[in-house]
């Protein structure tokens, strides 16, 4: 249960976000609600049951930066961990969560060198200061090295280890530094498959009426066979790395945004 919340949990400052795991889990418990674990959903199996409605929450997969280079390292479905990385590390961060932290934590206590790279203009942008406070004082005693207002725009595999290629947005400035591995912090694809193969069988399309979902009234179309929301990582109206809208070109343009990743999809390069 709450893959992703177990994931990012593992780290000792989110300990703490079990509790929300063991919690959901009383509650289902407490509903009645049947969970079948180590189940993959076809959408041959689902359409052939009577669902008034699917929630698709299929989440994604580790984004890769956007150029070619040695191939990123990772196992089918999820990311080697971050702390098999040793020697000189980069942990390059273009989300600005907890998750690249969590990783250079990971990284330091595996007895690595590591320094932080982003192309944002303060690091972690997307953590409040109480919190940020706590790893900015473990960069510190740790030793690791904040680069700021650097974006990645490759790495060539040398004798040496690897060679990383550094900008400055919006400038021609590059700059070529030397590293044992990188990591990076790209946030997630949305695995989309099975919400695009029950899209044209349900009835909503794939739109939410978020006015009646706050209201936490029924949707218009609720009297109706198979309606299907998606939820998570896998909706992504507005997610340019999507390459599209999450929604059936005839459906209204749903009124939300795209959800944040719980805990990082790592990628590495070896």
């Amino acid at each position: 249960m709450d893959g992703q919340l177990l994931l990012a949990s593992k780290a000792p400052r989110r300990h703490d976000l079990r509790g929300i795991i063991h919690w959901r889990t009383d509650e289902l418990a407490r509903l009645n609600v049947p969970i079948s674990l180590n189940t993959y959903a076809e959408a041959r199996a689902l359409l052939q049951q009577p669902w008034d409605v699917v929630i698709v929450a299929t989440g994604g997969t580790p984004a890769t930066p956007p150029f070619p280079g040695p191939a990123w390292s990772m196992t089918p479905g999820r990311p080697r961990r971050p702390a098999t990385a040793t020697g000189h590390v980069m942990v390059y961060d273009d989300h600005g969560g907890n998750q690249a932290l969590d990783a250079v934590e990971a990284l330091v206590r595996a007895g690595a060198t590591v320094e932080i790279v982003t192309p944002e203009r303060t690091l972690a942008p997307d953590i409040g200061s109480l919190t940020a406070s706590g790893y900015v004082n473990s960069l510190a005693e740790n030793g690791v090295a904040v680069t700021v207002l650097r974006r990645l725009h490759g790495v060539t595999r040398t004798p040496e280890g690897l060679e990383v290629e550094l900008g400055v947005d919006g400038f021609e400035f590059r700059e070529q530094r030397a590293f044992d591995a990188v990591v990076a912090e790209m946030g997630t694809d949305p695995v989309q498959k099975l919400y695009d193969e029950l899209l044209d069988s349900s009835t909503n399309l794939g739109a939410v009426d978020l006015a009646e979902l706050l209201a936490q009234e029924p949707q218009s179309d609720a009297q109706q066979r198979r309606s299907l929301p998606a939820v998570g990582n896998v909706w992504t109206p507005d997610f340019p790395r999507s390459g599209r809208h999450n929604r059936h070109p005839s459906a209204p343009r749903p009124r939300n945004s795209r959800s944040a990743a719980f805990v990082s999809h790592m990628t590495r390069f070896t």
